[in-house]
């Protein structure tokens, strides 16, 4: 299988970390690790029905070099910074995910994708799979707004 990811690299800190190889790039690896993090957590724009002042529809500066028209990686979650603890907000978790991760299949690197969303004791959790044509599933779990009561 072709390297197709920024590696990210964990950190002893609990962040990650990027590594140039000997040529100057930037290593790469099989995964859908990175892509998959930007997929999710990068904020992507929200329109003009969601939020009503185009100097608040915020958005991901990279979306802006993207050679696709139209498209845009990273979700909305950031929409619900504010919201209340409710199924509604659980609902719209999942649906914003899935949106966020939609590409893979729509670009042919996935021949499916899955979302979940629950409650922790402190958030939100939502799951992110991706289902690829080889049999190999990249999957990870973000837990959200863990620590915005405290």
């Amino acid at each position: 299988m072709a390297n197709i990811d920024i590696k990210a690299i964990p950190q002893d800190n609990g962040l990650y970390d990027i590594d140039f190889g000997p040529d100057g790039d930037f290593v790469l690896d099989d995964s859908f690790d990175t892509s998959l993090y930007m997929s999710v957590l990068a904020e992507k724009r929200a329109n003009e029905s969601e939020v009503p002042r185009s100097d608040l529809r915020r958005g991901w500066i990279g979306n802006l070099f993207s050679d696709t028209q139209d498209f845009e990686i990273g979700s909305k979650l950031w929409l619900l910074d504010q919201s209340r603890r409710t199924d509604l907000t659980l609902t719209r978790a999942q649906g914003f995910v899935s949106e966020g991760v939609q590409w893979y299949k729509d670009q042919g690197h996935a021949a499916k994708t899955k979302t979940t969303s629950s409650f922790t004791q402190n958030g939100v959790r939502v799951n992110a799979e991706i289902f690829r044509k080889n049999d190999i599933v990249n999957a990870k779990s973000f837990d959200l707004w863990e620590e915005t009561g405290k």
